[in-house]
């Protein structure tokens, strides 16, 4: 065994393949080769040295990115490309890179490795320096210089600012300190603060109220005699005022009332206000209310029931005095004037008039009968009804009665209202009412009693006899004590047939007031007369039709095979008795019917009659082929009859043929005739005629062919043979 290798450079560097071939060699110097191939490939891809982990920086310093180095299994040349991608941040000047490397060998293999750097905006604005701290007077505006600012990164500088007020160490004085915050779009804020102070030392301007007189009724208040006013540059903190009183006469004085105006840093202002206080007002009296009592009651009444007058008098204490004048009235009454007197410490006086009325204003005491119900037929006097009585603490009573009455819904009932009164000497009255109900609880009094009937039904006649007796309440009378009109009434509702047993009506009678009373009787119609039949019963005979005759049938027997009854009391319903047909041939049959009339208190007659069907028409032969003529050497084929019966009966078909010589020999016809019986023995026939005739010419066998012969030799001609299709003899 030897072998060769053959190596073969493969499409990029580090590809080839090896061809080994094998040669084996017997010892007479036979040979036979072999081969195996090695293909050796570069499918790794390099390997990317690690890259920077993700960094961050400042939007001010410029991103780098480290050089990619990579390495090859294969020792392939490496080929570095690589691709940025940008992503916005989330503020403005805040972003990331991602730069991706891309190592590919002399085979194509690939592989790949980020390094991200993150770029943010962490650098706050720059505030430009603000004016000093400064102090000015509280009449002087407030006025703040603007911040301004600058950001390495932002475009944007958002400023805000908030004040701080500090109170100052006296009472107005204050202190503002304005902090200005600069944010830009990244959240980076810085801060500058500017404070102003604000002082007051100038004392406010103070106008005080003119001198008043007041009455020392009305208020010595400001909000009645005035209130100083005060202005000031930086706001006047509070008015304030004390007062020096020197007494007068009563309640009068005189205030001296000093007016202190103070702002908010405590500086003040001072001024003088006089209030004179008089007294030139009566006092003010309240009488008591005017006073109306019942002569029976003037002596029992306390002084706080008549009323006592008061005052009062702004300036000091009142004294309060009486005096009364009577003036007489009738009876017992009399009007008297109270004169009541206030007169307070300084002379001033003021007097009013009470009145007392004493009066009978009491109304005497009535008391009347209790309402009553009594029966039209009774007595409404007092006598029966009861009377009214009264009395009166001042004078004499006169009791009298007037009555309304109202008539009732029915008969002679009415309701009577009956007005007492009661009056007395002076006018006074009472009055109260008594209700007298007439009614009527008494039923009519039934004098005759209804009485029971029994009537042969004749149709109409026991009709009128019901309505007759109905309307006579069966022979009862009444009568009644307070109603002039009666009203009767019963019960009856119908009678179920004219057979059914007795009814009992009630008959009731009714007083225009709805008292009634009742009396009972039988009302009863009988029948026992059988329906009469005036046209008996019809037999019918029918020709056989297969479904009709179902229809047919039950026609005859709805209409009772035409048997019409009648009967004097009631309707008449037909009933039979068939069973069924009797079986005959084919599908006819008979069967006598007897057809029952019954009245409705089961009263019957009959009549009979019978019902056939009957089969007297043949069979249908469905039409055969019409007449047709064959040559001889054909066979004659028949057609195969079919046949329907008008009953559904089975048919049984059979067949004769003729045969009849033609003109000719090999000429004749052939006639089938079909006969189709039902199995009624009904018969019908048609027939099919085929003629046979020879129509094709014998053949004459071949003869010899076209020959020459010379003219010394005597012509033969070869004896001619022919047959016949039809085996006639052919003459040649």
């Amino acid at each position: 065994m030897t072998f060769a290798d053959v190596t073969t450079v493969g499409t990029c560097e580090g590809a080839y393949s090896v061809t080994r071939t094998w040669t084996a060699t017997d010892s007479c110097g036979n040979a036979s080769t072999a081969t195996q191939t090695i293909n050796v490939q570069d499918i790794t891809a390099p390997v990317i040295a690690a890259l920077p982990a993700a960094s961050t920086i400042d939007c001010s310093v410029t991103p780098e990115f480290a050089q990619a180095t990579a390495t090859d299994a294969c020792g392939s040349d490496v080929t570095f490309t690589f691709a940025d991608v940008t992503t916005a941040g989330t503020c403005e000047g805040s972003y990331s890179i991602t730069r991706t490397w891309t190592a590919t060998d002399a085979c194509g293999n690939a592989s790949s490795a980020t390094q991200t750097i993150n770029v943010q905006d962490i650098t706050a604005p720059v505030i430009a320096a603000l004016p000093a701290n400064s102090t000015i007077e509280c009449s002087e505006t407030l006025e703040f210089a603007q911040a301004v600012a600058t950001d390495a990164c932002s475009s944007t500088v958002t400023l805000t600012f908030a004040d701080v007020t500090t109170a100052g160490t006296s009472e107005g004085a204050y202190s503002v300190t304005r902090t200005w915050t600069a944010l830009d779009s990244c959240g980076n804020a810085s801060t500058a603060t500017q404070t102003i102070s604000v002082v007051d030392t100038v004392a406010p301007i103070l106008s005080v109220p003119a001198n008043v007189t007041v009455e020392c009724s009305e208020s010595t208040e400001p909000s009645a005699t005035g209130t100083a006013t005060a202005t000031d540059a930086c706001g006047v903190s509070s008015i304030t005022f004390t007062d020096q009183i020197e007494k007068g006469c009563g309640n009068t004085q005189i205030i001296i009332r000093t007016w202190i105006a103070t702002d908010e840093c405590g500086n003040t202002e001072y001024n003088d206000q006089t209030i004179t206080v008089v007294d030139t007002t009566p006092p003010v009296l309240t009488l008591p209310a005017d006073v109306t009592t019942d002569c029976s009651s003037l002596s029992r009444m306390s002084i706080d029931q008549i009323g006592v007058a008061t005052a009062t008098d702004a300036c000091g204490r009142v004294s309060i005095t009486f005096d009364d004048t009577a003036i007489e009235g009738c009876g017992n009454t009399q009007v008297i004037s109270r004169t009541w007197t206030a007169i307070d410490e300084c002379g001033n006086s003021v007097s009013g008039v009470q009145t007392i009325s004493v009066v009978d204003i009491i109304a005497p005491t009535l008391t009347v009968p209790a309402d009553v119900t009594v029966e039209c037929s009774e007595s409404t006097d007092p006598s029966a009804t009861g009377n009214a009585s009264a009395s009166d603490l001042c004078s004499d009573v006169n009791i009298t009665f007037e009555d309304v009455a109202v008539a009732g819904t029915c008969g002679n009932t009415q309701t009577i209202t009956r007005t007492w009164t009661a009056t007395d000497d002076c006018g006074n009255t009472t009055s109260g009412t008594q209700t007298i109900t007439v009614v009527d609880t008494t039923s009519p009094i039934i004098d005759t009693p209804a009485s029971s009937i029994v009537v042969d039904c004749d149709v109409s006649g026991s009709t009128g006899s019901i309505e007759a007796w109905l309307n006579s309440n069966g022979g009862a009378t009444a009568s009644d004590a307070c109603s002039t009109t009666l009203t009767w009434s019963n019960n009856y509702n119908g009678v179920t047939s004219d057979c059914s047993a007795p009814i009992e009506v009630t008959f009731t009678v009714t007083d225009g007031c709805g008292n009634s009373a009742s009396t009972s009787a039988t009302y009863a119609i009988q029948d026992v007369i059988a329906p009469n039949i005036t046209t008996s019963a019809s037999n019918l005979s029918i020709e056989c039709s297969d479904s009709d005759n179902e229809v047919a049938l039950q026609t005859w027997l709805n209409g009772n095979a035409g048997a019409v009854a009648t009967d004097n009391c009631s309707s008449v319903t037909w009933t039979n008795d068939f069973n069924g047909l009797s079986d005959e041939c084919g599908a006819t049959g008979s069967a006598t019917v007897i057809f029952t009339a019954t009245d409705g208190c089961g009263n019957t007659s009959t009549t009979t009659a019978t019902f056939k069907i009957v089969d007297t028409n043949a069979p249908v032969i469905a039409q055969l082929p019409a007449e047709t003529t064959i040559d001889c050497s054909v066979t004659p084929e028949f057609a195969q009859a079919t046949a329907t019966d008008a009953c559904g009966s089975a048919v049984t078909l059979t067949f004769e043929d003729a045969t009849t010589a033609g003109t000719c020999e090999g000429d004749y016809s052939i006639t089938r005739t079909w006969t189709a019986t039902d199995t009624c023995g009904n018969a019908s026939t048609a027939t099919q005629t085929i003629n046979v005739k020879d129509v094709t010419a014998p053949v004459i066998a071949a003869l010899p062919a076209e020959t020459t012969i010379d003219c010394s030799v005597t012509p033969e001609f070869a004896q001619a043979t022919a047959t016949d299709a039809c085996g006639s003899a052919v003459t040649l």
